[in-house]
């Protein structure tokens, strides 16, 4: 039995998942038009990854992005949960349009990075292209972007 994601997008009203509850933390990005992207071994994502113990997931956040894109994220909001079949935790997508990017220095969990078109990111990604389609969109509503 292969997992099954689904997601939904948040009320700026509601409350975000408890701390306990959130396993990873992911960034969609926006410079301009362009979204934030990196290689790893499988495949083109937006950056991001688990948190470390009992580690606030913006901090986490921001410790994955500077990790696998080489960048500062500011005014990061969260705006999706993501939830497995597998699991009981969730995951949590924030949204910023305001990032800083440094020298990128590959490693192995992150081999390249790129500022990509939306349509060049879903080309090069190998998961479920119409979950990511829906996050991007998401994002962009979110931030008033078109």
């Amino acid at each position: 039995m292969s997992t099954q994601f689904t997601h939904r997008f948040l009320d700026p009203a509601e409350t975000l998942p408890l701390q306990e509850n959130v396993s990873a933390v992911f960034l969609v990005a926006f410079q301009g038009s362009k979204i934030l992207a990196a290689k790893n071994e499988r495949t083109w994502d937006v950056p991001g990854g688990h948190r470390e113990g009992d580690e606030d997931s913006l901090v986490a956040l921001q410790r994955e992005v500077l990790e696998e894109a080489g960048a500062y994220v500011r005014g990061a909001v969260p705006y999706a949960v993501l939830t497995s079949s597998t699991s009981t935790k969730v995951m949590l997508f924030f949204a910023s349009n305001n990032i800083n990017l440094v020298k990128f220095v590959p490693s192995e969990d992150a081999l390249e990075r790129e500022l990509l078109d939306p349509e060049e990111l879903l080309r090069r990604y190998n998961g479920d292209k119409d979950l990511l389609k829906s996050l991007i969109k998401g994002a962009q509503r979110m931030l008033g972007l078109p």
